[in-house]
């Protein structure tokens, strides 16, 4: 086999001495391997050699550690091969046992337990992982409810009226209504009968996890009549409680010949974060087209420093004619980093003109071909106006693309239609064709730029200075309240129409929300005057997933309310860390249903010179699973929010084990989840799934088998453990959120009455 060939920066890691050494690198370039060489070298050095259990290796995974010591231990027996006599090497072999190569918490964790006099610490201490905790809590909080059970709590008892519904427990932890600070009371139907022209207050606990802003809607229904009703929408946000705020990363992309924003350098727009200082930290750092294009020649990773892309602020001649390389355009390797940036998750705002007509690539000479701009926008066209939303009949998707391009009339049942109409979420429908028929105007531009089109192409784009509100949410309110109508700096409408029809996640809504359109100049005769409000053609910001557009940044003069704009606009575009989702065990289907604690299971006692045998052989359980977790999946769709079920019953089997969430004392078998009904699925690699806002009823049969201990004599409490957990993209990195449950099967007993 022959030797390793290092380039000259890892030959340079490999054998640097008495410094400190940074190596920064992209996944799979070889990261590791060049640290195994690094100390392969050390502990085989003639002059000076290190043993192995004197050098401290740490990683941030298991999987990592267990790896390295892996490798280590495959390049000391390679070098035994060739040398089988030396002893330092053999040596080296023998320690590797008990060689630090290890995580850094593990590492943390056996100098805080060998030094724990120190600093006056019970050496028998542990770590609770977050769902441990979790439960301890709800444990204890249901060890409360039970002991004011028993005690018969007579003000316990009309608390628990006023606020349970179906006598469920679990809605005094979500909501409060009181009056002078006294709790009102529900009926026996659990509606609350409140007064005219009197003061309540309705608190409800919100987690701490969420420090963005939040939107609320209180409904009240006339009891009598629910047709008659009235609510009231706002917002709420949760003061910052730990430690530190949260730093977003942005990097500033702007155009080689002009920008008229440069966000780091604008003292107004850096004052205005002070509002959310105690949140956020937002540091941006701005580069030309042309510094961006050079840095990812030199190093592919360069956007992974990042959390945020800020694209624009120009008009579209800023860009030129010439594509990257040196140009003053993205290159195509430029625009697929762009992409791949997004679509790990993180958040990616577009700031006016990044699109143009450009559609062909230039000729030799440079030129324009058939009348359209070539150059400017070209590959942002081919490789990120589907990622931006601005791809209505999907001519840039790899499904679709070649047939659209053929600009002819599509015909229903024909298989070009079919390939379209399976794979895309509008079509160009012939008016009066009864949706037979499609045109083949395939492109969507806006209204605006055929208009401009039809008239010879001479005339100029319509420009205002004025924008008006659509929809209201963060974006519009914190930390800033923005006017409805309010003036900016001259702008227009853009190239591409909205993908409105775009439903991806299948809630029934557009992936698109246009939060402000361009508004009239402030005269009647004004092109945005005549289809105001126009959101698939004169969209002023919208967001698209994890893409925001705005069309701030055509010219100069930008206004304050345009800056305030654009502070929210990135609050608002900061990808929230995921919480755990929430399981309980539940007394039936019903979604309101109270939580169940405790099942029981009967022995049969009559005949005491008999073996005993359950009553019943199984039993039915309930699982109510909530996710409110505000990650969103990734644009490609790589995030998912499904959450795998697994079930472990409580064993004191020889095959039984500690499972993560569960607890360290706990002794667990996995067991097969019961599926029926076809409520539940499984995949192909086995994992049962399940999602958010449904009530699961599976049976466990054959329970004779699970409640007996290792005996053959049946246990009086057997505990059967729920995990759900999934996985999500958190800026580019992919994390995991679990949450664990329980239910006690517990034994009762049956005897003959006679």
């Amino acid at each position: 086999m022959s030797e390793t060939k290092w380039t000259d920066e890892q030959q340079q890691a490999i054998d640097t001495r008495r410094c400190n050494l940074l190596v920064a690198a992209a996944a799979g370039s070889g990261k590791t391997a060049v640290l195994v060489e690094r100390i392969i070298k050390i502990i085989t050095n003639e002059e000076n050699p290190v043993d192995i259990d004197k050098l401290l290796v740490v990683t941030f995974t298991s999987a990592a550690a267990a790896e390295m010591r892996e490798r280590i231990a495959a390049a000391i027996s390679k070098a035994l091969e060739k040398n089988p006599n030396s002893k330092n090497l053999q040596k080296q072999l023998t320690l590797l046992s008990r060689a630090n190569i290890t995580t850094m918490h593990s590492f943390c964790l056996d100098v805080i337990k060998n030094y724990f006099y120190t600093i006056d610490l019970d050496p028998s201490f542990r770590i609770a992982d977050e769902t441990e905790i979790t439960l301890m809590k709800n444990e204890i909080i249901e060890d409360i409810f039970e002991e004011l059970y028993e005690e018969d709590n007579q003000y316990f008892k009309e608390l628990v009226e006023a606020y349970s519904s179906a006598k469920d427990d679990e809605k005094l932890k979500d909501i409060i209504v009181s009056k002078d600070g006294e709790v009102v009371k529900a009926d026996e139907d659990g509606k609350y009968h409140l007064s005219l022209k009197t003061f309540y207050t309705v608190s409800r606990k919100v987690p701490e996890e969420y420090i963005k802003l939040m939107p609320w809607k209180l409904v009240v229904t006339n009891n009598s009549n629910s047709e008659i009703r009235t609510s009231e929408t706002g917002y709420t946000k949760r003061q910052n409680t730990s430690a530190g705020n949260n730093t977003i990363c942005v990097l500033q992309i702007t155009p080689n010949n002009s920008c008229n924003w440069t966000l780091s350098t604008d003292t107004e727009f850096k004052n205005l974060f002070n509002a959310v200082k105690e949140d956020f930290d937002v540091q941006i750092e701005a580069v030309t087209i042309s510094q961006y294009e050079a840095s990812l020649r030199t190093n592919s990773s360069y956007l992974d420093a990042y959390n945020m892309l800020i694209i624009g602020f120009c008009d579209g001649d800023a860009y030129g004619q010439d594509l990257g390389n040196g140009g003053n355009n993205f290159s195509k390797n430029g625009a697929q980093r762009i992409l791949d940036f997004a679509n790990t998750g993180k958040s990616v705002i577009f700031a006016h003109d990044n699109t143009s007509s450009s559609n062909i690539d230039r000729d030799t000479n440079n030129n324009s071909e058939g009348g359209l701009w070539t150059g400017w926008a070209y590959y942002f066209n081919k490789i990120l106006r589907s990622v931006s939303g601005m791809d209505r009949y999907g001519i840039t998707e790899s499904e679709t693309s070649e047939i659209l391009k053929g600009a002819k009339i599509l015909e229903s049942g024909t298989d070009d239609w079919n390939i379209i109409s399976q794979n895309t979420y509008d079509m160009a429908y012939e008016l009066g064709s009864g949706k037979t028929k499609a045109y083949s105007e395939t492109q969507g531009f806006s209204n605006g730029k055929l208009q401009i089109a039809i008239q010879g192409g001479g005339s100029d784009t319509p420009a205002t200075n004025y924008v008006t509100n659509i929809n209201e949410g963060a974006i519009s309110e914190y930390p800033y309240k923005i006017d409805s109508t309010f003036q900016v700096a001259n702008t227009h409408m853009q190239y591409y129409q909205l993908a409105m029809e775009e439903d991806s996640d299948h809630d029934g809504s557009s992936d698109i929300v246009v939060w402000y359109c361009l508004g009239n100049n402030g005269t009647s005769t004004s092109y945005y005057d005549r289809t105001p409000n126009d959101v698939r053609n004169n969209y002023y910001i919208y967001s698209y997933k994890n893409v925001i557009y705005t069309g701030v940044g055509h010219s100069s003069g930008i206004t304050s309310m345009e800056k305030k704009l654009f502070v929210n606009t990135i609050i608002a575009a900061y990808n929230a860390q995921a919480v755990n989702p929430e399981l309980s065990f539940v007394k039936s289907s019903d979604w309101n249903a109270a939580q169940e604690k405790s099942v029981y299971y009967m022995l049969d006692n009559v005949n005491f010179n008999e073996s005993q045998e359950l009553v019943k052989d199984s039993q039915d359980f309930h699982l109510k699973v909530t996710d409110s977790n505000l990650v969103g999946t990734s644009i490609n769709g790589d995030a998912t929010k499904d959450l795998k079920l697994e079930l472990f019953i409580e064993s004191d089997s020889v095959n039984a084990k500690t499972i993560d969430g569960i607890g360290t004392n706990t002794r667990v078998e996995k067991i097969e989840v019961p599926i029926s009904g076809g409520q539940l699925s499984t995949d192909a690699n086995g994992n049962t799934y399940v999602y958010s806002g449904n009530v699961y009823d599976f049976t466990l049969g054959n329970l004779q088998k699970y409640l007996k201990d290792r005996t053959e004599e049946f246990r009086g409490k057997t505990a059967l453990y729920a995990r759900i957990s999934c996985k999500y993209l958190y800026y580019g990195v992919e994390k995991e959120a679990q949450s664990v449950t329980k239910i006690d099967i517990c034994q009762r007993q049956l005897f003959d009455m006679d």
